[in-house]
């Protein structure tokens, strides 16, 4: 079921004064109530254009002028990541598509910069935008993967060598076998009762939240709760040739005259 928020003009100035304008998802596995699972608003009022600014989390237009009486417009948002890939920390055997929306392990190492951000032991990859506040939230596509890592990493933890040993990666995994979620010390198994096509990541900064669920069923798969203290990144680790996948928002902006 697709979610609505309204935000109604009482004065005239920057949005068209008795106007209302919604902003509804059009994939009904997200919703856009805000600090439930958020979607980075901002990102999409920058591709409608100057036209749109966001109030409470709400895509409101400006300047509509006069609509038809009884009726009301709809802008059409092409889809968009919620999130994407940051190819300067991809380990060399990884392959990141195009958009850097999707990575799977190659067939062999890439020759690239080992700069400092870039991982050199296992085969992981982090997002490109970090997050220090408020609420996110992104779908993954695991698929048939059979080893993967879906989760976030600290800002400021090694990338060189074993970085599980050290803490700061908060994560759900698969081995093709058994599923687990890994804090810093702390191991957790996990019992899920059929195999996991797509996993929802929804990072609550302010409130100490990570939570792991199945957007298929709304299942809860699991939540760590952590003080976090600096800016957090998508984390993704795989060594197998099956892609990980953050699956598109798409969404629209209708915005009616009020009567």
């Amino acid at each position: 079921m697709n979610s609505e928020s309204d935000c109604h003009t009482k004065e005239p100035g920057s949005l068209a004064f008795g106007s209302v304008c919604r902003f509804s998802t059009l994939d009904p596995g997200f919703e856009t109530r805000w600090g439930h699972c958020s979607l980075p608003l901002l990102h999409m009022v920058s591709e409608v254009g100057a036209g749109c600014e966001v109030i409470g989390g709400v895509v409101c237009m400006k300047n509509m002028g006069t609509l038809p009486e009884g009726k009301g417009s709809v802008m059409e948002l092409s889809q968009y990541a919620p999130v994407t890939l940051d190819p300067n920390t991809a380990h060399p055997r990884l392959i990141l598509s195009e958009d850097l929306t999707s990575v799977r392990r190659g067939d062999k190492e890439q020759q690239l910069p080992d700069n400092p951000e870039r991982f050199d032991h296992f085969a992981s990859v982090l997002g490109s935008e970090g997050f220090n506040s408020g609420t996110h939230c992104w779908d993954v596509e695991v698929g048939e993967n059979t080893w993967w890592h879906v989760g976030v990493m600290t800002e400021s933890h090694q990338r060189k060598g074993d970085i599980f040993s050290m803490g700061g990666v908060w994560c759900m995994w698969y081995n093709g076998a058994v599923y687990g979620a890994d804090a810093p010390h702390d191991f957790t198994p996990l019992k899920v009762q059929q195999k996991l096509q797509r996993i929802r990541v929804q990072l609550d900064w302010d409130r100490g939240e990570l939570s792991f669920s199945n957007p298929d069923n709304n299942t809860h798969l699991h939540t760590f709760t952590h003080t976090f203290t600096e800016r957090v990144f998508l984390y993704f680790y795989t060594p197998r040739n099956v892609p990980l996948v953050i699956l598109p928002v798409k969404a629209s902006v209708r915005a009616e005259q009020l009567s």
